[in-house]
Parts: structure tokens; C-alpha cells; sequence
């Protein structure tokens, strides 16, 4: 989880970040097309297909943000949700209007997403006025900030201190709660009752020593550390905090029970009301340091901010600076002109002349200059500006994140940089720096030396993926397959000092592989290889500060020889896991965890009841378990929980006068409704047998991939105009491996080799840094109509076959230096009434329940992340294609 339960803010920032990297783009797209969506409804209310469309990308999101354990952004994005879903039954009267919330909702969705990726400890209390607008609009009876916290109760074991009082460890749990009782009446009639409030201090306190389980324990040591606060009058009353001693008073009447679970929405509510504590010493500001309170609840979290600024301008500043920042460590060793630096810090400049980032305008004036003038400056003051740029790009990198929040200091600290670039350049003494500027120093230096070596890695691999390919395709020429044992020795000899013994281990495996194979490796075993080499490509990339992906998430099994990434690994600090408690046993379960158990054995009975109206036990059974779920309800403070069971209490006691099944059946019914998960409408029926699953799998691929080479039709002319532009290169390229990737998936494999060899054929250009020709023109423009034409033709018949040699020559003779040979003449784009090539309508998303295809050819099961099945494939393929960027 995050650093709420005890974790290192930064690992968690970047754990987060890591994680979040995999589907960023998805998710983002998501988002951004629900908002779309729903501005295209408010031009015209009458197309209502447009909100539910915006109503299921928002979901869609949401179930990939709870898949990720972002439960701020994913709570907020379900309130949109909902919404949405109630403009779908009524419509409001002025759309455009009533569209203001979500758009600052989703714009600050994207800014607070934006910051994750880009390091930030960003607390997901920053999107609580956006959370609070929208369930306003829903009507919600519950609007609290604690619900945007994370609340997993067991991530780490406070430092507990010994209870003082032998006399409280011995009180019996009834006494405790009688004199809180008394207490709590007290305080309530009079707030600065002194007395009152120390015996609620008194009957809380010592609790977390005498508590066996670790969930049960940390619970009580922050409650104690709540009522202390309370009676040394450092904390403010208010209702929140009125209900809240109430609600432990119910707390307490669940131990005094004997129970021991507890409410991780109290806990939250806990935490959250301590937060606002001034006491600087004791136990609540031990809980107050533990949980980094001050760090992740910042004092104006109902105050917007995170919409102040266009979102959109704060994601392209993000993203320009990521690029300078990946090509300036290969510039500094030399490895690499300015040219790509140059253009990503003109991106930038552009971007910093809106009024919002102007304060960053002259960090990029100063960098496009020296950028200009960098090749020309004698070597010996080379080294010095390169770690000045370095600081200039990081310190410009926060000011782009911190777009609301740039303090009144920017401008001095802006004016001491740009005056040690300027010093650095013509060799003149530096100016002081304070100590932020060293440490800013420090960290980039460590960057350029790190990204010198991570440069020569991603160099070595390329090459040997690129000889590897031959051989694997039998076009090796004779020295191919050796060649590539020492360059795999040089990568695992750097991964090795580096202290990477896994990546190093994984690459030695391969050269064994590769050093005993006679000839060309076994199918099986190139796939592992190739498999591998992609993994590590990955990780290589995770090494420089700037990567999006934690070096944690790889693991080597010798057992199997594969190394890989785990999107579900969220590695911990070192001091965090050696006290970490082991996974909660079922006993210590939450009283959320408890609700939903005792609602399934309530509807269990009742469906008993309903075939056997006269089954006494079944009888029994339903009263116990409505009765326990009762009080669970009012320890969680869940209002549809609490109606839910009010409507089952009142038809069991019905069942108890009449006996009658139509009864018993109307409480299984009251009960289902909960139980049964929710679900948007499912844009289309989910298949009923593995040939179905294929039929919709195909439909699915012939739409999205229309779309795609919409896509690349779009991109060529902008590519015609500005051949030299890298990044549409780039984006060309990924359509192609798209294309690729999910077309193998869905069995299409003369097609996938087709995109795959225009796609060899960018990877070159992209290799070598070459702007496009007429020739990579052609191809691409050819292989897009010849695509085009194959999608319509497996539309109308999926078992049409593809002749695809004129395309790989093709491919073949442009990659060899030759000219391209006519194919399917010029592309053209569908026009907007041309039906897209598909045998049925296509989902727009795939629902939880359905299973796509894996590597493997085997299925799998999503979760609650609802991905279109062409991102999903590119997202599940990425790592055996990384090393070709």
C-alpha cells in the first residue's frame, strides 16, 4: 500500500509509479475518452448512447485504478460513475452546466495521475473537492475524506510502547466500555467537560497491549492516541469527531463481545481526525509521525487545486521533459548529438509560453541555448554544464508537476540556476547554491553516470535482439550467433557490479542457451530466450531515476529459467518488511471483511427458507447471521449496508408471523441485491462457449485494428511533412506492433507477420536515427491498404487466407537500402460513412467476466481492470518488444 500504514513516502511514490507506468495510457484514455463523451452528450442531449458510453470508460477506469490500489483516484472516478449512470435514467435539464463537475473531476484525475508517474508522493486526499462535487450532485447521505485513504489495516507493526498501568491490562473490556459510556454521555452534554474527556482517554488506553492481533492492535494504539489528543485539548470538536467516539463506543461494545475484528473505514476516520492533532509530543504524535499524518493529509485537502491548471499543459510538460531527460545522459557520454534533446526542450519552451507555466520559461530558453551551443564548448567545461543541465531539467521537472503549488522562492532558485549555467558555459567560478540546488546537483550527477551506463545496455541489447532476430528466422549471416555471446557477457558483467544478480543470472542462462544450441535454438528455446532478453530490456529501463517501473517487480526463477515482470509486486523498504506482520488469519478479518461474510450466510438461509419454509435451523441461522450483520453495519457506518439490513430484519420478522415462502423469497431477493456484484450494461453478450469467445475475440480485433490503421494513415501525412519527427516514427512503429501482437492472439499469424515486418523495418530507422525516405513512406502507406483490405476480407470470411510474401520482400528490399516496390498503391482512410471492416459490432470494452487470450494461448481472466482487447494485447506483449524501441 502506500506510505499511509508506515511505508518510505518516496518507495511508495515510486512503487506507485511503477505500477501505475504499465496502464497509464489506457487508463488516461479512458478517461479522457469518457470525457469526451459526455461533452459530446451536452452538444447534444438527445444522444443519450453518448453518456452510457462515458458512463462505462469511466467504470472502466475505476476497476483499473482499484486494480492498481489507487482508492482515492478509483472512489472518485466511481462517483463520476454514478453520476453519470443517474444522468442516464433522468437527464438534467442543462448538460453543459451539470457537466462542470465531471470535467474538473477528470481533469484533476489526470493531473493527480500525472504526478504518481511522475515520483510524487501525491496524497489522494488532493482529489477530495472533486470526490465531494460529484457526490453531492448523486445526493450521497456519506461524504467524508477519510474514504479517499487507503485501508488496509495489517502493512506494517507500529512501535507499540509498554502499557504504564498494570491496573488497565487486567480491566475487563465491559468495564472499559461502561466508564467510555459514561464518559462519552459527559462530553457530549458538555465538550469542555476536563473529566470526561481524560476517562475516554483512560478507557481506551493500554487497549493495543493486551490485543493478540496485530490489525486489532494497531487499531487501538491510534484510538488511544486520538482520546489522549482529545484530553490534553489539542484537538478540535467538532460533529466528525462526535460521531466518531460514538462509533468507538460501538468498537468497544464489539470487544467487550469478545469480537475482534475492526472497521477499516474507522480506522481511516481515525487517522484522519488525528491529523488535525497539534500535539507535539505523546502518543498521538507518535501515531502522527508513524503514519506520516502530516505528510499524507495536507491541511487544505478541501481545497481545489489540482484543476487550477490545464491538465492536458501539465501532462505534455511532463512528457517533454521526459524526453530531454532520457537524451541528455547520452549526450553527456558522448554516445549522442543535441539534435532529439534540442527538439524535446523546444516542445517544451512552446509549452511553457501559456501564462500557467511562464515561470518555467526561462529554464527552457536558457537549455534551448546551451542546447545550440553545447557540441561547441571545449571539452573540459563539457562535464560541468552537463551536470548543470541535469539539475536545470530535475528542478524544471518540479516546477511542471508543482504547476499551483510553485512557492514564492521559484524565482530566486530560477535565477541562481540559470546563473550556474551561464558560469559553467563560459568556464567562469560558480555561484554559491543553497543546499536544495546541491542536493539537486548530487542527484543528477548520480543520474548522468547511471545513464551513461544504462545507455551502452540498451545499445548492447538492441544489437544482439537484431542479430538474435536473424538467426531465429534463419536470414543469420555466419557470425551472427557468436557475436552475440560477448555483448550478453558485457550486459550481464554491468548488471553484476550494478548489484542486479537476477538480470545478471537470467542473461547468463541465455548465452548458455545460445553458446550450446548447434545452429539455429529450438523453437521453445528461443521463445524463452527472446522472452527473457525483453524482460531484462525492461528492467534495464527501471534503473535511471526517471524510469516508470520498479526494479522490484522482476524475479528470476531458476526453476524455469524466466524472467519477468510482476505488475502486482509492490517491494517494501527493508526496515518495513522485517516488521510487517504475517497475512491476516480469517479470525482477524476487517468488520467490513465480517459485513459481507455474515451477509452471505444470511442469504444462504433465507434461500433455505424459501425451498422449506418449515426448516427450523435454516430459521435460526437467518436471525443470527441478520443479527451480527446488523451490528457490523453500525460499526462501518454503510448506509445502503444499514437499509439493506433494516428491509431483511423487517422480512425475517414477517417470516417469523406468517411462515410463508413468498416471504422467505422476497428476503432472498432483498439480499441478492447486494450480493450480486454490479455491473454496468454489457455492451455485448458475453460468450457462451470457447467458439463464441473466439467469434467475439475476432470482432473485437477487426474493429479496434480498423482503428488502428485509421491511426497510421493519419500519422503518414504528418510524417511526409516532417520526416525527421521521432515521434511519429515512434507511433507509426507501435501501430504496426499492435497490429502485431494482438492479431497473433486472436490466431491471425500471416497477418501479424505481415505488421511485424513493417514494424522491423521502423525499427531500423528508429535504431539507426535515420528520418523517414520516400521508400519507409511507401511501405507504410502500401502496407496500410493491403492491411485494410485483409481486415475486410476475414470480416466477411474469418477463415480467408492472406498472401503476404509481397509485403515481407517489400519490407525486405526497403530494409537493405533498396527502393520500395509497388504494393496496394496509396492508403486512404475509411470516410466517415464507410463501415468499419468488422464481422460483428465490436465491445467497446471487455466486461470482467471475459477471458482473454495470454501468450500462451491460454485464458485468462482479467479482474476488475476492463481494458479494449488491442490495448490489453499491446499491454501483455510489451515486454518481448521493449528492447526494439
Amino acid at each position: 500500500m502506500s506510505a499511509l500504514h508506515g511505508d518510505d513516502p518516496a518507495a511508495g511514490a515510486a512503487n506507485a509509479a511503477g505500477a501505475l507506468a504499465w496502464v497509464a495510457d489506457e487508463i488516461r484514455a479512458a478517461l479522457e475518452g469518457a470525457l469526451a463523451s459526455a461533452r459530446g452528450w451536452a452538444a447534444d442531449p438527445a444522444d443519450s448512447a453518448q453518456l452510457r458510453t462515458a458512463e462505462r470508460q469511466l467504470h472502466a477506469a475505476a476497476g483499473a485504478l482499484h486494480l492498481l490500489d489507487l482508492r482515492g483516484a478509483a472512489l472518485t472516478a466511481e462517483a463520476g460513475e454514478s453520476l453519470l449512470r443517474q444522468w442516464v435514467a433522468a437527464a438534467p435539464q442543462q448538460p453543459a452546466a451539470a457537466l462542470d463537475t465531471v470535467q474538473a473531476a477528470v481533469g484533476a484525475l489526470l493531473l493527480y495521475l500525472d504526478r504518481l508517474l511522475a515520483g510524487r508522493d501525491e496524497s489522494p486526499l488532493r482529489l477530495f473537492p472533486y470526490y465531494r462535487d460529484l457526490l453531492r450532485q448523486t445526493g450521497a447521505s456519506r461524504i467524508h475524506p477519510a474514504d479517499l485513504l487507503p485501508a488496509d489495516l495489517s502493512v506494517a507493526t507500529p512501535p507499540w510502547p509498554t502499557a504504564t498501568d498494570d491496573s488497565l491490562a487486567t480491566e475487563t473490556p465491559r468495564r472499559r466500555r461502561a466508564a467510555y459510556e459514561r464518559a462519552l454521555l459527559g462530553f457530549l452534554r458538555n465538550a469542555e467537560d476536563a473529566a470526561a474527556r481524560h476517562e475516554l482517554h483512560r478507557a481506551i488506553a493500554g487497549i493495543d497491549a493486551v490485543a493478540s492481533r496485530a490489525r486489532v492492535r494497531a487499531f487501538w494504539w491510534a484510538a488511544a492516541g486520538l482520546t489522549e489528543a482529545l484530553a490534553a485539548g489539542s484537538l478540535p470538536v467538532d460533529d466528525d469527531l462526535r460521531r466518531l467516539l460514538a462509533r468507538l463506543n460501538l468498537q468497544l461494545a464489539r470487544l467487550a463481545e469478545g469480537g475482534a475484528s475492526v472497521a477499516e473505514q474507522l480506522f481511516a476516520e481515525t487517522l484522519f481526525c488525528l491529523a488535525r492533532a497539534s500535539a507535539a509530543e505523546g502518543q498521538a504524535a507518535a501515531v502522527r509521525r508513524f503514519y506520516r499524518l502530516a505528510e499524507r493529509i495536507p491541511p487544505d485537502y478541501d481545497v481545489p487545486q489540482l484543476a487550477a491548471v490545464d491538465a492536458a499543459l501539465a501532462h505534455d510538460l511532463t512528457e517533454a521533459l521526459a524526453a530531454a531527460k532520457a537524451e541528455w545522459p547520452l549526450v553527456a557520454a558522448g554516445q549522442r548529438d543535441t539534435a532529439a534533446f534540442a527538439q524535446a526542450v523546444q516542445r517544451a519552451q512552446a509549452l511553457a509560453r501559456q501564462p500557467a507555466a511562464g515561470r518555467l520559461l526561462p529554464v527552457f530558453d536558457a537549455l534551448a541555448q546551451l542546447a545550440d551551443r553545447y557540441a561547441r564548448l571545449p571539452a573540459a567545461a563539457r562535464p560541468v554544464v552537463a551536470v548543470e543541465v541535469a539539475s536545470a531539467l530535475l528542478f524544471a521537472e518540479l516546477g511542471a508537476t508543482s504547476l499551483t503549488e510553485i512557492d514564492a522562492e521559484f524565482s530566486e532558485r530560477t535565477r541562481v540556476l540559470l546563473a550556474r549555467l551561464h558560469a559553467a558555459a563560459e568556464q567562469a567560478p560558480m555561484p554559491p547554491s543553497g543546499a536544495w540546488l546541491l542536493d539537486l546537483t548530487h542527484h543528477a550527477a548520480d543520474r548522468l553516470a547511471l545513464g551513461g551506463v544504462v545507455g551502452e545496455m540498451r545499445g548492447t541489447l538492441r544489437e544482439v535482439e537484431q542479430r538474435l532476430d536473424r538467426v531465429f528466422r534463419n536470414t543469420a549471416e555466419p557470425d551472427d550467433l557468436p557475436a552475440c555471446l560477448p555483448l550478453l557477457d558485457q550486459v550481464r558483467g554491468a548488471l553484476a557490479v550494478l548489484g542486479h544478480d537476477e538480470a545478471a543470472a537470467a542473461l547468463a542462462s541465455a548465452r548458455r542457451a545460445l553458446a550450446s544450441a548447434a545452429g539455429t535454438p529450438a523453437p521453445a528455446d528461443a521463445a524463452r530466450i527472446a522472452d527473457n532478453l525483453g524482460a531484462v530490456g525492461f528492467f534495464v529501463d527501471s534503473l535511471l531515476p526517471e524510469g516508470t517501473r520498479a526494479p522490484g517487480m522482476f524475479r528470476y526463477d531458476p526453476a524455469t529459467d524466466s524472467f519477468t515482470a510482476d505488475l502486482t509486486v509492490r517491494p517494501q523498504p527493508a526496515a518495513a518488511a522485517e516488521v510487517a506482520p504475517a497475512a491476516p488469519r480469517r479470525a482477524d478479518r476487517s468488520a467490513e471483511e465480517a459485513a459481507e461474510a455474515w451477509l452471505r450466510q444470511s442469504l444462504a438461509a433465507a434461500r433455505r427458507l424459501a425451498e422449506a419454509p418449515d426448516d427450523a435451523a435454516a430459521l435460526d441461522d437467518l436471525t443470527a447471521a441478520l443479527a451480527r450483520l446488523t451490528l457490523e453495519v453500525e460499526l462501518i457506518d454503510d448506509s445502503a449496508l444499514r437499509e439493506l439490513a433494516t428491509q431483511a430484519s423487517a422480512l425475517c420478522a414477517q417470516f417469523e408471523r406468517d411462515g410463508e415462502a413468498a416471504t422467505a423469497q422476497a428476503l432472498v431477493q432483498v439480499l441478492t441485491a447486494r450480493t450480486a456484484p454490479a455491473a454496468p450494461p454489457p455492451s455485448a453478450p458475453l460468450p457462451s462457449s470457447q467458439a463464441a469467445l473466439d467469434r467475439e475475440l475476432l470482432g473485437t480485433f477487426l474493429g479496434e485494428a480498423g482503428e488502428i490503421v485509421d491511426g497510421i494513415d493519419a500519422q503518414l501525412p504528418l510524417l511526409r511533412a516532417d520526416p525527421g519527427d521521432r515521434a511519429t516514427l515512434v507511433a507509426v512503429r507501435r501501430s504496426f506492433h499492435t497490429l502485431k501482437g494482438s492479431s497473433r492472439m486472436v490466431g491471425l499469424t500471416q497477418f501479424g507477420e505481415a505488421a511485424w515486418a513493417v514494424e522491423q523495418t521502423f525499427n531500423l530507422w528508429l535504431a539507426q536515427e535515420r528520418a523517414a525516405n520516400d521508400d519507409l513512406l511507401a511501405l507504410a502507406s502500401g502496407a496500410s491498404a493491403l492491411l485494410r483490405r485483409w481486415l475486410t476480407e476475414i470480416g466477411a470470411d474469418p477463415a480467408a487466407e492472406v498472401n503476404i510474401a509481397a509485403l515481407a520482400a517489400a519490407a525486405q528490399q526497403v530494409r537493405d537500402g533498396g527502393p520500395c516496390p509497388p504494393l496496394a498503391g496509396p492508403a486512404a482512410a475509411n470516410p466517415p460513412d464507410a463501415p468499419r471492416p468488422s464481422a460483428a459490432p465490436p465491445p467497446a470494452m471487455l466486461e470482467p467476466a471475459a477471458a482473454p487470450v495470454t501468450a500462451s494461448g491460454e485464458l485468462r481472466r482479467i479482474g476488475p481492470i476492463e481494458l479494449s482487447h488491442a490495448l490489453y494485447i499491446a499491454f501483455v506483449n510489451e515486454a518481448d518488444e521493449h528492447v526494439r524501441q
